[in-house]
C-alpha cells in the first residue's frame, strides 16, 4: 500500500514538474539493464546544480527503479513543507556544518554514514551529493569532501553510477542569479506560483533539462586517494562545458513576452593582504597547512580553499571557529571563506561581510496597547493548571516573542503545550532532560512534560561531561529534548554524556499527527475549566535544577509546584508588575532564576516577555531591548555590566527597573546603571534551593542591601559554628532561611543534611552570612565557603577582591571579573591565598596596596596567576572548580 502511495506521489510531482521542465533523461534505460539482477549495493553520485528542484528531478527516477534512499541536509530535511516527504521515501538527514562545528554534528554524521555503509553491503541503493552542497559557480567544485571516499574504500563491491544533471544554471532554484549566494526560497516558491498562474499553468515557457546516467567504468578510482577521487568527479560534472564551467540558461517567466530573471552581480572581492600583518598570515597558513595536510610553502594566498586545498564542510566550520576564537572576529559566514588571501582579511577584519537581513517580525500584536494595572499568578495547583488560568481571556494577546519565531500569541502556546505532552507521555522514563536556551519553546516543552505527567530536568551545556554525567546518574535520565536549531550553532561543548539520548524537538515535531494537531487547535479555543482535568495528573515535583557546582560536584535540586507558584506570587507582589510591561527573558532555564522568574513567571501572570538564547552576547541583547521595548531586565551583575558597556544611553531608554540577583552587585554596577539608564536597580537575594527569591528590595521604597524577606519567607542569623545561637540585630552570622518555597532536600544525594533544626523547627543552611538591619533588611557579608580562617581571624575573601577591583589598573576596568582570590593549602598545611587576576601585578604591590586600604596584615597574597579572562560559570558566576584545577 505505501509503494502504491509512493508511487502515486511521483506521478504527481512528476506531473507538477512538466509544468516548467522538458526533462531529458539520457542512459537510463541502459543502465537499468546492467544492474539488472545485481544484489550490490549502489551509490548514486548527482552534481548539485540548484535547491529543491533538482533532487526532484534526478531522484524520481531512482524511486521508481531502484527505491535509493537520499541523503538531506538537515534543516531541509525537518523543514515541516518537506518532512512527510523525507520520511516517506526514507530519506537521511544529515548535520549541517555551515552554522557551526561540535562533537555531536560528528557523531551524527558517523552514524549516518554507518548506515548507509551497512545498507550498501546488504544490497540498498543511496543517492549522495558529492559536493555536499549547490554549486555557486558555473563550474561543479567538489572541494575536499571525504563521505564519498570514505564509503567507496569501505565498500569496493559497490556499484558507482554519476549522475550529471544540466540545463539549470539560471534557474530560480540556482545561486547563479544571487551571486552564488543560496536563494531566498519562500520568495522562489512565491514567484513560482505567480508564473504559472501568469501563464495559464499549461503554457509556461519550458525550461530544458538534460539528467545523464553513466555507470562508473574501469576508469573510475575507487582506491585513489580521496583528492583524486574528488578532483576525478569535478572533471566528469564539467566535461560537456568549457573551463568556463556550464553556460547561463535564463528562460522567460512568460509566453507571450521576453521577461528573464535579472542576475545579481557580484562584488568583487577584496583581498588586499599587504595591510595584514605577517604573524597574523603564518597563524593563518599553518592552520590552513594541518587542515589541507600539506606543507606550509604550499598554503599561497590565490589558493581556494576548496577548489586547490581540497577543505570540506568540516574543515570550513573549524576555520570559521579558529577565525572567531584566535582574532575575535564574528559573524562569520562560511560562503566569505574561499581564499587563502580572504582568510587573512577577514581575520584583520579589513573586509564587508555580506549584508544580512534582520528578520521583520509583525510588531502589531506586541505594541498593541495595554492598561496599566498590577499583575498577579493565577492561584492554582500546579503549573500547567495556572498556566491554562492564565490564557483565558488573553489567547489571542501577545504572549512572548524571540529573534527567529517572533511574537507568540498565548493560543499558540497553549496549542503547543497541549499537542506536545500527548507525545512526551509516551517517552520512557520519570524525568524528561531539556538542553535548550532562553525561548519560547523550552517554556512550552516545560510545561508539556509536566501535563504529561513526568517532571523536567534542565540540563546546564556549559558545565562540560562530568557535569552532564553527575546529571544524567544523579537523575535517572533516558531522554533529553533539544532542537538541531540551538545545537547547531553550540560549538566546543562536550555532549557526549548525553548524545544517545538526544530526541530533537525537528523530529518529535514531524512525527506528530494531524489528526493530533486538529485536536490540540481545538483544545486549545476551550477555556481552562474544560482542560483542568488533564492537570489532576501531573507530578508533585514540577522541576529538577542542578546547582552549578561552582563550588563543588552539583546536586539535584527537586522543586515542587507549590514552591515555585508561591515564591512567584510572593514576590510579585514586592516587585510590583504591570500589564503594560515588557521583561527581557535571558538568563538560560538551566538558572533557578531563568526558570522561574524570566522564564515561566512573565506566562504565568500575562507580562510580556522577550526571549533571547544568550546572554553573553551583550550587542545584541543592547538591539533586543531597543527592538521589544523592554522596561524590565533582569540578570547577573556581570551580564548587566557587559549590557551597560555596549549600549548607548538611547538604546536603553525603555527600560524602568533592572533586577539583579545571582551574586552581589558591586558598586560601580550601581553608577554605570544611573549613568546609562532612567531605570532603578533593585538588587535581591535568592537561592536555587529556595525558588529561588528570599528578598527583594519592594518597589518605591529605599535600597538597602538585597531588601526584606518576601511573603511566606523568615530569615534567622546564627553564630556559623554555633548554630543554635542566634544573633542581634547587626551582628553578622549564618543566614538560615525557611517558608513554602524552600525544597525539602538533595536528589538522591549522599551530601550533608542542608536543614538544621532550630526550636523544634527546621531551617535551610543557604551558606551565605549576613545581618539584619534594624527596618528588617538583609544585608550579606558573602559566602561561608568565601571565608578563611587565618591566625585564628577569619579572613573574608571577596572583602580582598572588592578592595583590588575598587582600584583602577588600566583599561581593563569594565572587566566582568578582575579577582578571584583563592585558599591553599601548603606542605605545612598552612593556608596560602592565590590571586588570579587579569592584570599583570607584583606580589609585593598587591599586599602593599591591601595594607594601604586598610585590610588585616593576615589578609596577604601569597601567589598571583594572570589569566586573558576569569573563568565563569553559564550563570555569570565565578567558576570556582575551574580556577582549581589551576592550581
Amino acid at each position: 500500500m505505501k509503494q502504491v502511495f509512493i508511487r502515486s506521489v511521483l506521478a504527481f510531482i512528476s506531473l507538477l514538474l512538466r509544468i516548467r521542465y522538458r526533462i531529458t533523461y539520457k542512459g537510463q534505460d541502459a543502465l537499468t539493464k546492467a544492474l539488472k539482477g545485481s544484489d550490490q549495493g549502489i551509490l548514486f553520485l548527482p552534481n548539485h546544480p540548484a535547491i529543491v528542484i533538482d533532487p526532484l528531478i534526478s531522484t524520481i527516477p531512482l524511486l521508481r527503479r531502484f527505491s535509493a534512499r537520499s541523503l538531506i541536509i538537515a534543516y531541509m530535511y525537518f523543514n515541516p513543507l518537506y518532512n512527510w516527504a523525507m520520511r516517506l521515501v526514507n530519506a537521511l538527514p544529515i548535520p549541517d556544518f555551515s552554522t557551526g562545528f561540535n562533537p555531536l554534528k560528528l557523531s551524527r554524521m558517523d552514524r549516518c554514514l554507518k548506515t548507509i555503509s551497512d545498507g550498501l553491503k546488504k544490497g540498498e541503493s543511496f543517492v549522495i551529493y558529492p559536493a555536499g552542497m549547490t554549486k555557486s559557480t558555473a563550474k561543479e567544485v567538489i572541494g575536499g569532501t571525504f563521505g564519498v571516499h570514505q564509503l567507496i574504500e569501505e565498500n569496493p563491491g559497490a556499484k558507482v553510477v554519476l549522475v550529471r544533471m544540466s540545463g539549470l544554471w539560471g534557474s530560480s532554484f540556482s545561486r547563479a542569479l544571487t551571486s552564488g549566494a543560496s536563494p531566498n526560497l519562500p520568495a522562489v516558491f512565491k514567484m513560482a506560483l505567480k508564473t504559472f498562474f501568469k501563464n495559464g499553468f499549461f503554457f509556461v515557457p519550458k525550461r530544458e533539462v538534460t539528467v545523464a546516467f553513466e555507470l562508473a567504468g574501469a576508469d573510475f578510482p575507487s582506491h585513489a586517494t580521496k583528492t583524486d577521487l574528488n578532483r576525478y568527479l569535478e572533471q566528469w560534472y564539467n566535461k560537456p562545458f568549457g573551463p568556463e564551467g556550464e553556460p547561463l540558461n535564463l528562460v522567460s517567466y512568460c509566453f507571450w513576452k521576453k521577461e528573464l530573471p535579472e542576475v545579481g552581480v557580484a562584488k568583487r572581492e577584496t583581498n588586499e593582504i599587504s595591510g595584514v600583518p605577517l604573524q597574523m598570515r603564518e597563524i593563518i597558513v599553518e592552520k590552513v597547512a594541518e587542515l589541507a595536510k600539506v606543507q606550509k610553502s604550499q598554503v599561497l594566498p590565490d589558493l581556494y580553499l576548496a577548489e586547490h586545498l581540497g577543505l570540506d564542510s568540516l574543515n570550513f566550520a573549524e576555520l570559521v571557529s579558529f577565525l572567531e576564537d584566535q582574532f575575535e572576529v564574528e559573524g562569520i559566514i562560511p560562503e566569505d571563506l574561499t581564499t587563502v588571501g580572504r582568510l587573512f582579511v577577514i581575520a584583520n577584519k579589513s573586509y564587508t561581510k555580506k549584508e544580512t537581513k534582520e528578520l521583520y517580525h509583525n510588531m502589531r500584536l506586541w505594541n498593541k496597547p495595554r492598561k496599566h494595572t498590577k499583575l498577579a499568578i493565577p492561584e492554582a495547583k500546579n503549573i500547567p493548571a495556572s498556566f491554562f488560568k492564565a490564557c483565558d481571556g488573553r489567547l489571542f494577546e501577545a504572549a512572548c516573542a524571540d529573534p527567529i519565531a517572533g511574537v507568540t500569541s498565548y493560543y499558540k502556546l497553549k496549542r503547543g503545550v497541549l499537542v506536545l505532552s500527548e507525545h512526551i507521555a509516551k517517552l520512557p522514563g520519570k524525568h524528561i532532560g531539556v538542553l535548550l536556551p532562553s525561548s519560547p519553546i523550552a517554556n512550552i516543552i516545560t510545561i508539556a512534560i509536566q501535563l504529561a505527567g513526568k517532571v523536567p530536568v534542565m540540563i546546564n551545556w556549559t558545565v562540560g561531561g562530568k557535569h552532564l554525567d553527575a546529571v544524567i546518574e544523579t537523575a535517572g535520565i533516558q531522554v533529553v529534548l533539544s532542537s538541531w536549531r540551538f545545537l547547531d550553532r553550540l560549538e566546543n561543548v562536550d555532549l557526549s554524556a548525553v548524545a544517545d539520548m538526544l530526541i530533537m524537538l525537528e523530529e518529535m515535531k514531524a512525527e506528530i499527527g494531524v489528526w493530533n494537531l486538529v485536536k490540540a487547535s481545538i483544545n486549545a479555543l476551550l477555556p481552562s475549566s474544560s482542560l483542568l482535568k488533564q492537570c489532576e495528573d501531573v507530578q508533585e515535583e514540577a522541576v529538577i535544577l542542578f546547582t552549578s557546582g561552582t563550588e563543588s560536584m552539583p546536586k539535584g535540586v527537586p522543586l515542587t509546584h507549590h514552591n515555585l507558584l508561591s515564591n512567584q506570587a510572593a514576590a510579585i507582589e514586592d516587585v510590583q508588575l504591570f500589564a503594560d510591561d515588557i521583561l527581557l527573558g535571558m538568563l538560560p532555564p538551566f538558572h533557578s532564576f531563568g526558570f522561574s522568574i524570566t522564564g515561566l513567571l512573565p506566562l504565568l501572570c500575562g507580562l510580556r516577555v522577550a526571549y533571547y538564547p544568550n546572554p553573553t552576547d551583550s550587542k545584541r541583547l543592547v538591539k533586543a531591548i531597543e527592538q521589544w521595548k523592554v522596561s524590565l531586565m533582569c540578570s547577573a551583575p556581570t551580564f548587566l555590566r557587559n549590557i551597560m558597556n555596549a549600549s548607548q544611553k538611547q538604546n536603553l531608554a525603555s527600560l524602568r527597573m533592572i533586577i539583579s540577583g545571582a551574586e552581589k552587585a558591586p558598586d560601580d554596577l550601581y553608577t554605570l546603571i544611573n549613568k546609562q539608564t532612567q531605570a532603578t536597580l533593585c538588587e535581591g537575594y535568592g537561592i536555587t534551593e529556595c525558588a529561588p527569591v528570599l528578598t527583594v528590595n519592594t518597589t518605591g521604597q529605599k535600597v538597602n542591601g538585597v531588601g526584606k524577606p518576601i511573603r511566606g519567607v523568615e530569615l534567622r542569623i546564627v553564630d556559623a559554628e554555633n548554630t543554635k545561637e542566634e544573633k542581634k540585630v547587626g551582628e553578622a552570622g549564618l543566614v538560615l532561611a525557611r517558608g513554602p518555597n524552600v525544597f525539602s532536600g538533595y536528589l538522591n544525594s549522599v551530601a550533608r543534611d542542608p536543614f538544621i533544626e532550630v526550636e523544634g523547627e527546621r531551617w535551610y543552611q543557604t551558606g551565605d552570612l549576613g545581618f539584619k538591619t534594624p527596618e528588617g533588611n538583609l544585608i550579606l557579608s558573602g559566602r561561608l565557603k568565601r571565608f578563611v580562617k587565618i591566625g585564628g581571624e577569619m579572613v573574608s575573601l571577596a572583602a580582598i577582591e572588592e578592595t583590588l577591583t575598587s582600584q583602577r589598573f588600566g583599561k581593563k576596568k569594565s572587566d566582568a571579573e578582575q579577582f578571584v582570590v583563592f585558599p591553599v593549602d601548603d606542605a605545612l598545611g598552612k593556608v596560602q591565598l592565590v590571586l588570579f587576576t587579569v592584570h599583570p601585578l607584583e606580589v609585593s604591590k598587591v599586599n602593599q596596596l591591601l595594607r594601604k586600604c586598610g585590610c588585616s596584615s593576615i589578609a596577604k597574597i601569597d601567589r598571583i596567576i594572570e589569566l586573558d579572562a576569569i573563568p565563569l560559570t553559564g550563570a555569570g558566576k565565578v567558576a570556582y572548580r575551574e580556577l582549581e584545577k589551576m592550581l
